[in-house]
């Protein structure tokens, strides 16, 4: 049998990645298009609640850059909160809140 490289765990995420089309940025600095964002694909108990983004959504993401563990693959914005992800119409109470 073939051996892995790497300790598997019944919570295994499963991080896949996902392109956002930005409309805004609320808070920061960002002139592109576009971001990819690394997301627990996982519906394990562990990352269930996790966001799950899918083709079509609108909605408010916060973004992160020192989200994800120290075992994290790669150094990339992550949406792994389920409060990382807010509907459209929280949008005033996002802006409220980042002037705080």
């Amino acid at each position: 049998p073939e051996k892995k490289s790497s300790i598997e765990s019944e919570h295994n995420p499963s991080y896949k990645k996902a392109t956002l089309e930005i409309k805004s940025v609320l808070k920061g600095k960002y002139t592109k298009k576009t971001v990819t964002v690394t997301y627990a694909s996982s519906d394990d108990v562990m990352w269930y609640s996790s966001p799950k983004p899918y083709k079509g959504q609108e909605a408010i993401f916060i973004l992160h850059l020192k989200q994800a563990p120290k075992s994290f693959p790669e150094r990339s914005y992550t949406i792994l909160d389920k409060r990382d992800v807010q509907p459209i119409n929280n949008l005033d109470n996002i802006r409220r809140l980042l002037k705080k």
